[in-house]
């Protein structure tokens, strides 16, 4: 057998024996120790393939370990639905960026955090194509010749002897005792009504599994990539200046115009709503702020996307997209700000809730990660922008563990009663 058929056996063998044990642990929900420890398994079988390859880990990917690590852990310290759900994401994504390990063409092998365009393309041939790609590297004539050879006829045989031993003398003993009988019974009753769940379940674990496992474990001879990989090749369609400045251009004047029009509106905040007639509070805060919340959370990515695929003609076209660029960031700042200022006077008005806790910390990472961009991607540093903002992600996750939203939201809103700011809404605390 080769050694890609042999290596790529073990990623599939291993991620069908994590899907299994996922599909026995991930049943059960809200996720705490079961969720820590499959994770702990999927750290410890990336360990051992690479002691059994007699290789180590890329640095690259053993720093991709220490957010699946953490993420464990995190499901051990607090019980809030909102926390848990975000640890959930948060592990998708780290699953994302192993699995982007697997398509160096998309981003520089040696750089896995290069570029949210890449990685949204490599993910998205990944959950196209991996299952084929993963069976094409195998070659199953060789596969089928070791099926074949003297020692594993025997196992075979042993296997078929073993079967019906074990049924007889196991029905023997439960027969014997009732415990025993209880654990065998638990054990092994299949209900035919769930067993779709469960190998749904147990298949998409597998999938994910083989994924991460194929992108962090490759199956070639060789396990650190060429000088050719490591270069970044140019995408298969370019934009120019001409269609990157009217794109930027015209997105810049909807902007623009729409805080122009609204500015009043935007940051009149309590003394707009006193003046206007048929204005509540709720509508001024609630009214917009969800969009405008979206469209900065998107317009980054687009501008992500449009530096991916520029190709400059002229030295000089680097410094017009820096100027449409930075003007795109600045007016997504004046939105940011306004979505930022009504989510203050919302909370301040009606008191604390858990959707506006996590809003209020999102706009802070948005907030964060704007300035990252202006400081890495507007200079040309654009390898440098991913990994801090996943890392600003993964700290804001963090500290929301630290802080402990639930009872934090409760003790803000008894204070605020007591000062008879806001009344305290008991069922909602409840």
């Amino acid at each position: 057998m080769d050694l890609k058929t042999q290596r790529t056996l073990e990623i599939l063998g291993t991620a069908i024996g994590l899907g299994v044990l996922g599909d026995a642990l991930l049943r059960a929900t809200p996720w705490g120790l079961n969720a820590t420890l499959w994770i702990g398994a999927l750290t410890a079988a990336c360990f051992a393939l690479a002691h059994h390859r007699r290789a180590s880990l890329a640095c690259a990917d053993r720093w991709l370990l220490l957010p699946l690590g953490l993420l464990a852990l995190l499901y051990l310290w607090r019980d809030a639905s909102m926390l848990k759900t975000s640890n959930a994401l948060a592990l998708l994504a780290v699953f994302a960026f192993g699995v982007q390990r697997l398509h160096k063409a998309a981003l520089q092998a040696a750089r896995p955090f290069a570029e949210a365009p890449g990685l949204l393309s490599a993910g998205g041939r990944y959950l196209l194509v991996l299952p084929v790609s993963l069976l094409r590297e195998i070659d199953w004539e060789t596969v089928k010749a070791d099926a074949n050879r003297p020692k594993l006829r025997a196992l075979g045989r042993g296997l078929a002897l073993a079967v019906p031993a074990l049924f007889v003398f196991g029905s023997l003993l439960v027969a014997a005792d009732a415990a025993f009988e209880h654990l065998v019974l638990t054990t092994f009753s299949v209900d035919p009504f769930q067993l779709p769940s469960h190998l749904l379940l147990t298949g998409l674990l597998t999938w994910i599994t083989a994924g991460f496992l194929g992108g962090v474990l490759p199956t070639g001879v060789s396990a650190e990539p060429s000088e050719e990989e490591m270069l970044t090749p140019s995408p298969r369609h370019t934009l120019g200046m001409i269609e990157v400045g009217v794109v930027l251009g015209l997105v810049n004047g909807l902007f623009l115009l729409f805080v122009l029009v609204q500015l009043g509106y935007l940051f009149g905040g309590a003394a707009l709503v006193a003046t206007t007639d048929a204005l509540t509070l709720a509508q001024y805060a609630r009214r917009g702020f969800f969009e405008m919340a979206t469209v900065t959370a998107l317009a980054l990515p687009f501008v992500l996307v449009l530096h991916r695929y520029f190709r400059p003609e002229a030295p000089a076209h680097r410094r017009y997209f820096r100027l449409l660029a930075g003007g795109h960031v600045f007016l997504l700042c004046l939105i940011l700000a306004s979505a930022a200022q009504r989510m203050w006077l919302y909370q301040s008005t009606y008191g604390l809730t858990e959707l506006r806790l996590y809003v209020s910390v999102f706009l802070l990472w948005l907030a964060l990660v704007l300035v990252w961009f202006s400081l890495t991607v507007l200079r040309d540093r654009v390898e440098a922008f991913a990994p801090v903002a996943a890392a600003l992600a993964l700290a804001m996750l963090i500290g929301l563990h630290a802080l402990n939203p639930d009872p934090l939201i409760v003790r803000v809103n008894a204070a605020r009663a007591q000062q008879g700011e806001v009344p305290f809404d008991a069922v909602y605390a409840v």
